[in-house]
């Protein structure tokens, strides 16, 4: 079923280069590589590319031609590249490369599946058997060993058809986030100015001694209100840097030694700030180190009653003690001073699975409520890689369809001399307070909108999730 939501969704695609979505196909392929339906939806991609390819060539002859490239994957690159005759074609080719490339680290299996069911074509070498020969290969877009004769085909004229446009390459930097102007704009949005300016001050100290004196100092409104929130994440905050205080202060060279003990850095570091706000603010109550995520084992049990339900455990799990529902998945992927890259890569698609589990088991109560409503509802979750931690947030996108959007990242200090990257746990965590409340004024809204206690804003989340 899942293939043919995919067939259908990919379908209605526009060919013209302006309406051509990158993002959705990203969401799309980036979901379904590791999906049970990969196959399907593989289909799906060459079907879509082959009426694209249809619709730029003008004769018989060239129809034919393209339909037998397409169904047999296996013609000279030279030969398709003509085809090319808008750049909707040659971005969904090199996206579709570059995802699959990314995906070349999992592990043999899942290695084998993609290059087999998305390339059909193989050839051996002598460190991995399954290997996809590029050259017998139309549809791989070869972006670093000819990166120099590729731009020189792509400057040539072909038969006066319109020249593919050239994307720059996407560099990917998952340790240092990309700095825009956004970004910079809305470092200390969710903080608010009392508090942005207390920690500015707090973090600005020099000696483990300036340090302890200045968390003594109240936060000032300086004229702004401050409220309740503020005063409780204040508490925060000062008992988080007390705790690194008293690490660092008898410590030489005042830092916190560096390891290689994934467990170590989540009790010491990473859960404190996260208790607190759990015991603070009293919105959710968190489990720790291997606690069993039930809303994935609901979603297996929805696909497939009479199957084997899979036992998938977390490193945190953040319950909302209201309405009986996950709201926040944690993993922990390796030590921060050394990186598991499977870990990470195994972490990265169980917090996929498991927030997108997390969000459809908690709209299977509210199917009768608006889908607008239902839109604004969001689960959480958070990885950490090496001392750097991320928060994201899932939530509806389209009919079946979910969007995974990171939302703030910070860094955990092991020194004074860095303890300014707090802000950005900091911030984090804030934001992560902020979605709770948010949150939990929205399953309200969905609780009255299914009891008939608020008029619908919208179509019902049933009506909108089966449109075509």
């Amino acid at each position: 079923m899942a293939g043919e939501a995919y067939e259908e969704y990919f379908t209605d695609f526009q060919t013209n280069p302006q309406h051509w979505n990158l993002m959705d196909f990203d969401i799309w392929a980036s979901t379904n590589i590791t999906n049970s339906q990969l196959k399907s939806a593989h289909q799906a991609f060459y079907k879509f590319l082959n009426t694209v390819i249809k619709e730029n060539t003008s004769t018989e002859d060239a129809i034919k031609h393209a339909q037998r490239l397409v169904a047999t994957k296996k013609e000279d690159t030279k030969m398709v590249r003509p085809l090319w005759s808008n750049s909707a074609i040659l971005t969904v080719v090199r996206r579709a490369t570059n995802i699959v490339k990314a995906h070349t680290d999992l592990d043999k299996v899942t290695e084998n599946r993609v290059n087999t069911l998305v390339f059909g074509h193989k050839r051996k070498r002598a460190d991995d058997d399954s290997y996809v020969d590029v050259d017998n290969n139309p549809f791989w877009v070869q972006r670093e060993e000819d990166d120099v004769n590729e731009v020189e085909e792509m400057n040539t004229p072909r038969d006066n058809l319109p020249e593919a446009k050239r994307r720059a390459p996407v560099l990917l930097t998952p340790h240092k986030p990309i700095l825009t102007k956004n970004a910079f704009e809305t470092a200390c949005s969710n903080l608010g100015e009392p508090l942005a300016k207390w920690l500015r001050e707090v973090l600005l100290s020099a000696n483990p001694e300036e340090l302890r004196e200045r968390l003594m100092q109240p936060i000032k409104g300086n004229g702004l209100k401050i409220t309740e929130r503020d005063e409780r994440l204040h508490v925060v905050f000062e008992t988080t840097l007390r705790e690194f205080y008293a690490m660092i202060k008898y410590s030489p060279g005042h830092k916190v030694p560096w390891h290689s003990s994934e467990r170590k850095f989540l009790v010491e570091r990473v859960i404190t700030p996260f208790k607190l706000a759990e015991y603070i603010f009293g919105d959710v109550s968190t489990y720790w180190i291997e606690k069993e995520i039930m809303s994935t084992k609901a979603a297996e049990f929805i696909d497939d009653p009479s199957g084997n339900l899979t036992r998938k455990k977390a490193d945190g799990l953040a319950i909302d003690l209201v309405y009986n529902a996950d709201v926040m998945i944690m993993e922990s992927s390796g030590g921060p001073l050394q990186q598991d890259r499977k870990h990470t890569q195994d972490d990265s698609v169980k917090l996929t699975n498991g927030s997108v589990s997390i969000l459809l088991a908690c709209l299977r109560k509210y199917l009768g409520a608006s889908a607008e409503t239902t839109k604004k509802l969001k689960t959480y979750s958070i990885q950490v890689i090496e001392n750097r931690i991320t928060l994201l947030e899932t939530s509806l996108y389209r009919p079946r369809l979910c969007k995974m959007i990171e939302v703030r990242n910070g860094v955990f200090p092991f020194a004074l001399s860095s303890i300014g990257e707090y802000m950005g746990v900091f911030e984090l965590l804030a934001c992560y307070v902020d979605g709770l409340i948010e949150r939990r004024n929205v399953m309200r809204e969905l609780s009255n909108e299914v009891n008939g206690v608020k008029k619908l804003s919208s179509e019902s989340l049933k009506a909108w999730w089966i449109k075509e």
